[in-house]
């Protein structure tokens, strides 16, 4: 029986969890050995208590190896095990690392140059803005941006690479079939084109509230650092910190408002040792990465810009500003802000929000 399949097979079978799988394979030697072997055989296993060996020798009746990775294979997914070539190294060094993994799309060795992104679902702008900007710049580094295709930072945080044409790695906490949420499907598409998308989890697993925290574990030890950007008091990118801090990871925070409850989180993290990161070069210079300079000259030094547009742009900042607001600081007629205002919206350097309001990007 080929051995892939039979990792496969394991690894599906109720409480048979990272370490008591490796102590099942490690005692017979491979993993075929061990999907073959019998109840009393099982039993000789130290550690292995008779429900999980009950499991195995149901799971034995009921599934069939070869034909469910015949299926994962006809999707396009591939199956690797920690003794294949392209697992991914920074990964194996992790205590209870995952011993299959299900993969779409590719894990190359520049990928071991990898930091992650991760944040509030219910991102401000200025996070998403901070996100987008921070990702973008660590691809055109050679840094492989990782994080968990949800809603907010982690969606910023694989855009931004993506905008770059830099690699991103999404890593799932459900199936590979099975995108969450839904409206990131599209985005799924472009990480396997540019990157890969990655789950412990088999096929038609639901995306479940337990399986997140099993799942962030993956995004800090894929890493050689984590960088989080909003989190509230309690959030999920703060037990990715944990994690990363258990493995050896660096972690590195955002500094927020203080007065808003997004950034409660990662302010405390900047008080626990976090390092406080105000540029890339933060990111770089802590990790021992090259830093390669930008092309000197801001965005709008490169716009030939009006002087009613610079004049609209220097009123605005990072935080969301009123029409009415911009109106009397500028002193200008409401034909000559609204007209700087759609000129610079068109070069990509204000962002209109609803109401009316104003940032600049």
């Amino acid at each position: 029986m080929e051995e892939k399949a039979c990792w496969l097979a394991l690894h599906r079978v109720g409480g048979l969890g990272p370490v008591k799988l490796r102590k099942v394979t490690d005692y017979f030697g491979s993993a075929a050995r061990a999907w073959e072997a019998n109840a009393l055989e099982l039993k000789e296993v130290k550690g292995l208590d008779i429900r999980t060996i009950n499991n195995i020798l149901e799971a034995k009746k009921k599934f069939s190896p070869e034909k469910e990775l015949e299926a994962i294979e006809k999707l396009g997914i591939q199956v690797l095990t920690s003794n294949d070539h392209n697992y991914p190294p920074n990964l194996k060094e992790i205590y209870a690392s995952p011993p299959v993994l299900y993969l779409k799309g590719n894990i190359l060795p520049e990928d071991q140059k990898a930091l992650a992104i991760v944040g509030s679902r219910k991102a401000t702008f200025y996070g998403l803005r901070i996100t987008e900007e921070l990702s973008g710049k660590l691809v055109e580094n050679g840094v492989t941006v990782v994080s968990g295709l949800a809603r907010g930072i982690d969606t910023a945080a694989h855009q931004g690479a993506l905008k770059k044409n830099g690699r991103t790695i999404a890593v799932l906490g459900c199936g590979l079939n099975t995108i969450y949420p839904p409206e990131n499907k599209k985005l799924a598409e472009q990480i396997v084109e540019n990157g890969a998308l990655i789950s412990e989890f088999p096929l038609h697993t639901p995306p479940e509230p337990n399986n997140f925290p099993m799942r962030n574990r993956i995004i800090s030890g894929i890493c050689l650092g984590v960088l989080v950007i909003e989190a509230a008091k309690k959030s999920g990118s703060l037990i990715t910190a944990d994690f990363a801090l258990e493995q050896g990871r660096e972690v590195f925070a955002v500094p927020g408002m203080i007065t808003n409850k997004q950034s409660e989180g990662t302010n405390n993290l900047i008080k626990q040792g976090a390092k406080l990161v105000q540029n890339i070069e933060d990111i770089l210079e802590e990790l021992g990465w090259h830093y390669q300079a930008e092309v000197e000259g801001t965005k709008e030094d490169l716009i030939d810009l009006s002087k009613q547009e610079r004049i609209v742009l220097e009123a605005l900042n990072s935080q969301p500003k009123h029409l009415d607001n911009i109106l009397r600081e500028t002193k200008l007629s409401f034909s000559e802000v609204f007209t700087a205002l759609t000129e610079l919206e068109i070069s990509g350097l204000v962002v209109q929000l609803p109401g009316k309001l104003f940032v600049r990007f």
